[in-house]
């Protein structure tokens, strides 16, 4: 029973279901959200046929059940339940459902992997599998539950090619998310890599810890303050101010407008999003990543992510360094506001911050002697 516990399921008989991969209860509900990913089986060579629960035969794009115990009894053995989404992208003329909300405001969504949810109760859905249905790369997409809005999905943050995304936690009383990355460019090569997340560098430096390789990583995003994203400061703020101002503005200028050119540069990437998602086939090089992500003393008025309201993320957020198309960077806000930007570490973020907050408190202690 312990080894075969597929067999001794079919053995009872229970409705055979596509693919679930995630089975969590809502602890503000109190109702179960199960996400059933894919199931290109059904209802193919004698296999299970389409059903209620399971509605679509030869299931690209998996599906989303809501169950509702009866009298709120978790210890029962019986419930309601009811599809909450039937995924796909309403735009290449898949038949979908989003719970009655308009399927002209929904952000495209495949292949519902693992779930999580706010302290408002919203359904947080991780996908594996977009870019072999709708043909976009993975992510983490927010599901309005309750209101007039039941069923609105809006797009959070994508993740580079040939990768997923598993198990994300949304601790929005911190401000924070958490994704975890699996096998970005994983139908690369030695020869041909399809990534370089989250490093992004030409050279592997095993002193400095980064590789020209991509690596599966534990991402922290991070809440910006919604102003436009700026270049990294060129000098540690704790440097003593140049004497000469005329000097400091020839080296202010020369430092700025490298750093400027690198992160806007040739590859492409202006890490804007927009409702369509992230190609699954798109890849950036921005190389400029890395550095950035380690460079200290960002100031207070500069330093925190674009913006993330009504449906249109800004591309990276000066916190958070771009990083262009191999990930898309967050579609909406609204109520969400947090703030991704593919491979940039929150570690590194923190640091900065707190780099800058040390070296405020010197300037401040100092201020009387200069």
């Amino acid at each position: 029973m312990l080894v075969n516990t597929r067999l001794a399921a079919d053995k009872v008989g229970p409705t055979k279901m596509d693919r679930c991969e995630d089975v969590e209860p809502n602890p503000v509900n109190g109702k179960i959200y199960v996400a059933c990913t894919n199931n290109s089986d059904r209802g193919v060579d004698g296999k299970a046929v389409a059903d209620e629960a399971n509605p679509r035969s030869e299931n690209r794009d998996g599906h989303i059940v809501e169950l509702t115990e009866r009298n709120g009894d978790h210890t029962g053995t019986e419930f309601d339940w009811t599809l909450l989404l039937v995924c796909g992208d309403p735009k290449q003329g898949d038949t979908t459902y989003f719970s009655g909300f308009p399927e002209d405001q929904v952000s495209p969504i495949s292949c519902p992997d693992n779930v999580t949810f706010d302290s408002a109760g919203n359904l947080w859905i991780s996908t594996d599998g977009a870019p072999d249905g709708i043909g976009y790369c993975d992510g983490l997409f927010k599901v309005t539950i309750e209101g007039e809005e039941r069923g609105r999905v809006e797009q959070f943050l994508s993740v580079p090619r040939e990768g997923e995304v598993c198990g994300p936690l949304v601790h929005d009383s911190y401000n924070s998310a958490f994704v975890a990355v699996q096998h970005p460019g994983e139908d690369g090569e030695w020869s041909d890599q399809h990534s370089r997340f989250p490093d992004y560098v030409d050279t592997t430096d095993v002193d400095k810890g980064v590789a020209a390789l991509p690596r599966p990583t534990v991402v922290q995003v991070i809440k910006g303050s919604g102003e436009e994203p700026t270049d990294p400061p060129t000098e540690d703020p704790t440097d003593p101010p140049n004497e000469d101002p005329k000097d400091a503005d020839t080296e202010g200028n020369e430092d700025g407008s490298s750093d400027g050119s690198d992160g806007d540069s040739s590859d492409g990437g202006d890490g804007s999003s927009s409702s369509e998602g992230s190609t699954s086939g798109s890849q950036d090089g921005a190389k400029d990543a890395a550095a950035a992500a380690g460079a200290a003393g960002a100031s207070d008025a500069g330093s925190n992510g674009g913006s993330g309201s009504g449906g249109s993320g800004s591309g990276g957020g000066g916190d958070l360094p771009r990083t262009g198309n191999d990930s898309t960077l967050p579609l909406l806000g609204g109520g969400a506001g947090l703030l991704a930007a593919g491979g940039a570490m929150a570690t590194a973020a923190h640091m900065r911050k707190k780099k800058a907050a040390e070296g405020a408190e010197d300037l401040t202690e100092g201020s009387a002697e200069v």
